[in-house]
């Protein structure tokens, strides 16, 4: 065999070295395109802007904003459910009575 594969199997080193390859391609073409600079500027403020400006602008803003819209989903959806499950068993109990009536 040889020292690329073993067998009809690739090596590990061969396998690391493509994975390597891969990534470095992917940061080139991400660099490329402008996203590291964009990440890198995403949450960038004035420094002469005042604090609840620089707060606003800042990850932490954004991440409770994103919590809170998270816990709002799942309120609402529990109340979704408890309201549907009040609803069906008000309708079932009033078919129920008028049947034995």
């Amino acid at each position: 065999p040889s020292a690329a594969t073993l067998g009809n199997e690739p090596s590990v080193a061969v396998f690391l070295s493509e994975r390597h390859t891969k990534g470095e391609d992917l940061k080139a073409y991400q660099r490329a395109i402008g996203w590291q600079r964009q990440i890198q500027h995403i949450f960038k403020v004035d420094a002469k802007a005042d604090c609840l400006t620089r707060f606003a602008s800042g990850p932490v803003w954004t991440f409770l904003c994103m919590a809170f819209i998270i816990l709002n989903i799942i309120v609402i959806g529990v109340e979704t459910q408890l309201t549907t499950v009040h609803s069906i068993n008000q309708a079932l109990s009033g078919q129920s009575r008028s049947a034995s009536s």
